[in-house]
């Protein structure tokens, strides 16, 4: 079997689905840029850098900005994603349950080791 090179695979979303989706790239983009501009602004003022919750609630705003065009399920589940995320990126206990609920995933001995990596490494 022959496989796609990516930007194969890219332009066939980016020119079909997507676009019906979330529009001409031209506005989708735009609109995600200007949404995105006071929150990085207020998070340097604030904080004098972006980090990994920032970049969270970034994604947060793309996906809710991609929703003005038609109710996408798979965004609302992205939202809810990396909602979740920056808990778990500023909450030890959620940090935790995260490690454990993704090592339950595994098999065996992996499971243990990722456990290991995870939390005893990390002084939990």
């Amino acid at each position: 079997m022959v496989r796609k090179f990516a930007v194969e695979e890219a332009l066939d979303l980016i020119c079909g689905p997507r676009m019906a989706y979330y529009g001409p790239p031209n506005e989708n983009l735009e609109d995600i840029a200007a949404s995105w501009t006071p929150y990085v602004k207020r998070a340097l003022e604030v904080k004098g850098r972006l980090d990994g919750t920032d970049a969270c609630m970034m994604m947060v705003i793309l996906k809710a900005v991609r929703q003005v065009r038609g109710y996408h399920r798979d965004s609302v589940v992205d939202v809810v994603g990396y909602a979740e995320l920056a808990e778990v990126l500023n909450d030890d206990d959620a940090f935790e349950s995260f490690v454990i609920r993704a090592a339950m995933k595994l098999k065996g001995k992996a499971r243990g080791r990722f456990i290991n990596k995870f939390l005893v490494e990390k002084g939990e």
